[in-house]
């Protein structure tokens, strides 16, 4: 009585045919596992549409003591309202659906001035002024 091993054994040998020193038995790789899924392609962040908020950052030696935000039509959507010493920051809310794109000027106590067109505060909310 042969046992299923051997007739495995038996099968595979037909299979493959007779072994000896002329005939080269073939042995087949295992099967390859499948490939890991690529990882997903990183979701491009799409920029927002209106800016939330600007800080004011004054880096100077001199006291801010005038900064507006306006935006394309020239309307002043952010002002400060009270000097800002060295060192200190402010931040100003921007009105909803105000855009991204804001002309930015800004007078120091020690009367230098800072005059900027299409500031980007979507891209970066911050407002470094710096000498």
């Amino acid at each position: 009585m042969i046992s299923k091993s051997g007739l495995a054994l038996i099968g595979a040998l037909l299979v493959l045919g007779p072994v000896g020193p002329g005939n080269a038995v073939a042995q087949q790789a295992p099967a390859a596992e499948p490939a890991a899924p690529a990882p997903r392609a990183a979701q491009r962040r799409t920029p927002p549409k209106n800016a939330a908020e600007v800080v004011f950052v004054n880096g100077r030696q001199g006291v801010l003591v005038e900064a507006a935000v306006t935006n394309a039509a020239g309307k002043a959507v952010a002002r400060l309202k009270r000097p800002l010493e060295p060192g200190k920051r402010a931040a100003f809310k921007l009105p909803a659906k105000a855009g991204c794109v804001f002309a930015v000027s800004a007078a120091f106590s020690d009367e230098a001035s800072f005059d900027q067109g299409e500031v980007n505060l979507c891209a970066d909310k911050v407002v470094r002024f710096v000498d």
